[in-house]
């Protein structure tokens, strides 16, 4: 194999193809495909025909139909927040966030925020200690979140503001985690595709809560955990209530009375009463000394306060959700005489797939690869450069370019192992004419030979 191949380890839509199984068409859920990967990527719904653009490295999942709105809204959010000291356009203002505000008009507030992080970063540790999750940031905003999580783990992030304060805010070297533009209320992933699910001064951002911890129950696998944190919330719906009428005010007074339709004040309630998720309060308020204060000025007439605590709900599980999760897959991408070497399975479907297998307990991907080609072809193969992994709703798959002794190799329609269908060896000129499962690796391996050509 030429050196060029050994050195280029991503292709430039690496990262998209990692996470495009588990993205899903916002409008019906359906699975997405590639309509074209250069110069840059499209993504469209067989199911209804609904285009999708990838700008900035970011899939613009929303549905056609909303785009203008959410335009609009990010336009006027970005003006005000520019305004209120929330955004900046100074250089390397949101690389320095959390933990430094250049502007310093809000430190104090970015202080609390970090507090709160740390705290995450603790909860974490004490219960997911040295396993890697996958982990949904729902409102991430510019992602500095997600960026402080990607060190540890897989990460989406997903936001309407896909701009430069929004999650395009973070130069792109920086964005080691997934970035989707989309709507709260449209979340477009899979079901059961996450560990964790984390709102972060976010889920205040939405007319229909409840719909929303719906939607985000949905995509979280059964067992799994929704934080919530630092949105303000309020010890009764009336006192929401009235923080909301509050806010309506405060809009019409700066002139963007249509924003304050997407904030809503949350209550106790919401969490207490939740079918969908058992949840628990693992901290009421930034301090306890903070907390006193507000119960103490509220005594006395002021109006019920702001709490920012931090809830942790436990998604219950569904009577029909008993099926496990998928088995963890690696497999070998053989080449030989610029043909792709795969097992073609012949149902009412067609599909192709890479030889491959399960990873065992005590197997990395790598080995697995190794020993699954050694038992099913009585290969020996040299694994050169990976490819992945692709994350799918219920697994992972990873998959390595590899060499083998070309004299060893199966032929051309010969019967593949366990009577599981035939060898076939595919054209890498014609790859994307085949339904070549992960759907993923098969753009990944077009665009990669594509650049080797």
């Amino acid at each position: 194999m030429p050196d060029r191949e050994k050195t280029k380890l991503s292709s430039p839509n690496s990262l998209l193809y990692r996470w495009l199984e588990v993205l899903r068409c916002p409008r019906g859920h359906e699975r997405l495909a590639v309509e074209k990967f250069l110069p840059s990527p499209l993504l469209h719904c067989p199911a209804c025909a609904a285009r999708y653009p990838v700008i900035n490295d970011i899939p613009a999942l929303v549905i056609p139909d909303h785009k203008e709105a959410v335009a609009d809204f990010c336009r006027k959010y970005d003006a005000l927040r520019l305004q209120e000291g929330w955004a900046s356009a100074m250089p390397n203002y949101y690389q320095s966030l959390p933990f430094r505000d250049l502007s310093e008009r809000h430190s104090r507030e970015w202080q609390w925020r970090v507090k709160s992080f740390r705290l995450l970063q603790k909860w974490l540790e004490q219960n997911y200690a040295k396993t890697r999750l996958r982990i949904l940031d729902i409102g991430a905003g510019s992602g500095w979140m997600s960026r402080e999580l990607a060190a540890n783990h897989d990460v989406l992030a997903i936001d309407a503001n896909a701009g430069p304060h929004g999650l395009a805010a973070l130069p792109l070297a920086q964005r080691d985690f997934m970035a989707v533009q989309a709507e709260l209320e449209c979340l477009p992933i899979a079901s059961n595709s996450f560990d964790i699910a984390i709102a972060n001064a976010s889920l205040h951002y939405t007319r229909h809560v409840e719909a929303v911890l719906d939607k985000i129950s949905r995509v979280l696998r059964p067992g799994a955990k929704l934080i919530v944190m630092d949105s303000p919330t309020y010890p009764t719906y009336a006192a929401a209530l009235a923080a909301h009428e509050r806010t309506k005010i405060y809009y019409s007074q700066i002139g963007v009375p249509e924003l304050a339709q997407n904030y809503g004040g949350l209550a106790n309630t919401i969490f207490l009463q939740q079918q969908n998720f058992k949840f628990a309060c693992l901290r009421h308020d930034f301090t306890k000394i903070l907390l006193l204060q507000k119960w103490g000025r509220e005594k006395i007439g002021a109006p019920v306060a702001a709490r920012f605590p931090i809830w942790i709900g436990e998604r219950r599980q569904l009577p029909e959700e008993k099926k496990p999760a998928g088995r963890r897959r690696a497999g070998a991408v053989i080449i030989q005489q610029r043909k792709l070497l795969t097992y073609a399975f012949r149902h009412e479907s067609p599909y192709w797939r890479i030889p491959g297998g399960g990873i065992e307990p005590d197997e990395t991907p790598e080995q697995a690869a190794q020993r699954e080609l050694r038992e099913e072809l009585n290969l020996t193969i040299t694994t050169q450069r990976p490819f992945g992994p692709y994350f799918r709703p219920k697994n992972i798959e990873w998959y390595f370019l590899a060499e083998t002794d070309p004299a060893k190799l199966p032929r051309d329609n010969s019967l593949a192992p366990e009577d599981s269908g035939t060898i076939q060896w595919l054209p890498l000129e014609k790859l994307a004419d085949y339904e070549i499962r992960p759907l993923a690796l098969k753009w990944e391996l077009i665009e990669y030979f594509t650049h080797q050509s």
